[in-house]
């Protein structure tokens, strides 16, 4: 699998033991308006023992419905560096060195 991933330059792999992970999961931070933005954790659906892993790769993410949603998200909140955004259409904005980048859509 590692070949794999390195020959095709799809990503990193990582290597995490369950039974240390568990310290990593926490139910939902401030997601103060849950009308306009859903954490990650929200839509997924697995094992109990799979959260903390889940829960540690996607706890700076959250889903907001469009692009303009996340530009507004941005200026709006002052905590919003801190987190990445992904839009149900795809558009991904991350966060990098104290600034927000637009680094795809569909």
């Amino acid at each position: 699998m590692i070949h794999h991933f390195q020959s095709q330059r799809i990503g990193v792999v990582t290597c995490e033991i369950l039974s240390e992970a568990h310290g990593f999961y926490k139910q939902s931070g401030d997601m103060s308006d849950l009308s306009q933005e859903k954490s990650v954790m929200e839509y997924l659906q697995c094992a109990h023992v799979y959260k903390p892993i889940f829960w540690k790769y996607t706890k700076n993410w959250i889903i907001l419905k469009d692009r303009d949603a996340a530009i507004s998200y941005f200026r709006k909140k002052t905590n919003a560096f801190q987190r990445n955004v992904v839009t149900l259409k795809g558009d991904i904005f991350k966060h990098v060195c104290n600034d927000i980048t637009f680094l795809y859509s569909i």
